[in-house]
């Protein structure tokens, strides 16, 4: 068993829910829990950092992996915990800001203006209105729809070789789907699923 695969059973955490968290596929995830894939370092930063979130602890990469003796992987490697913690507090100002949007009730057409003025567009943000707009699905869809759109927006606006930016854009018109679903609105919906589908699918990453 590797070490990612006991640290996830150890903490309970879900596959799909560090896939998601890290933005790689489930199937690629797979490969590399069972040993019958070496990890790229640039997987192993955001496997680390989608660990730390998921676990509400900061998680060394040896604790995951079997480190190689590349002194410049290392010092790469050296800045997750330290990303993983500016991720969280970029996180919570995240949600700070959606939920005053909300109290306020602010038009959503000025969401992303104020948010880029605010925060900036970033994956928290993006993952903050994700996570945001999910809780809304069943209780108020119409809202998440809303939710949903400004999340894929923001994700827009990130880099396109990004694989987790671009894990939040597909499974933000996954949500905006899931929502318009849910009022019954079903040519909305599945052309919200074929958006998210072309994302995921074309995207080098998320495979």
């Amino acid at each position: 068993m590797t070490r990612l695969e006991r640290f996830l059973k150890a903490h309970q955490i879900k596959p799909a829910h560090l896939a998601e968290a890290s933005g790689y596929s489930r199937q690629h995830l797979l490969r590399v829990r069972l040993g019958k894939m070496e990890p790229t370092r640039r997987c192993i930063v955001a496997v680390v950092i989608a660990a730390s979130k998921l676990s509400k602890s900061t998680v060394r990469p040896e604790e995951l992996f079997v480190l190689s003796g590349d002194g410049l992987f290392e010092e790469q490697l050296g800045v997750s915990a330290k990303a993983a913690e500016e991720q969280k507090r970029l996180f919570a100002l995240a949600q700070k800001l959606l939920a005053k949007l909300e109290k306020e009730q602010v038009p959503f057409a000025k969401w992303l203006r104020i948010i880029e003025a605010n925060v900036g567009t970033s994956e928290m943000i993006a993952t903050a209105l994700f996570e945001r707009g999910r809780e809304l699905t069943f209780n108020d869809a119409r809202k998440a729809v809303q939710v949903h759109r400004v999340a894929a927006a923001v994700a827009e606006k990130l880099p396109p070789d990004s694989a987790s930016a671009l894990s939040i854009h597909g499974r933000a018109h996954m949500g905006r789907g899931n929502a318009l679903a849910n009022l019954s609105d079903y040519p909305a919906a599945f052309a919200a699923f074929n958006e998210a589908e072309t994302i995921l699918t074309e995207s080098p990453y998320c495979v």
